[in-house]
């Protein structure tokens, strides 16, 4: 079982970082926090949008290579010293929406 659980988190982090610039830290439970780095010379709803098609298009490859649903939270693009609070979103964004992906500004409401 945990020989199969390494092979499966290894093959998540090969497909998110074939997709984003990402540092992805230990599998957590049935969670794996991911911080991917962005341009921020687009505007918030350009990145945004780029974030969730990317997101989307990694969750694709991972059902497919690991035959298992998969969610993905995204938080809002924040500076390294407010990473906590884009952790909180991204989880608030999975508690809060049964979809494959979503991002914290798509919630209905969105407290921070």
């Amino acid at each position: 079982w945990n020989l199969n659980l390494n092979r499966m988190y290894e093959r998540i982090r090969e497909l998110t970082h074939e997709i984003f610039s990402a540092i992805c830290g230990p599998l957590m439970g049935d969670k794996v926090l991911c911080v991917v780095m962005c341009d921020t010379q687009e505007d918030e709803y350009t990145t945004r949008l780029h974030m969730m098609e990317q997101a989307k298009e990694l969750n694709r490859r991972l059902t497919t290579a690991v035959g298992q649903q998969f969610q993905i939270g995204i938080g809002s693009v924040v500076p390294v010293k407010e990473l906590a609070r884009s952790h909180k979103q991204a989880i608030n964004a999975l508690r809060q929406n049964k979809g494959e992906v979503c991002h914290f500004s798509d919630l209905p409401l969105q407290k921070s």
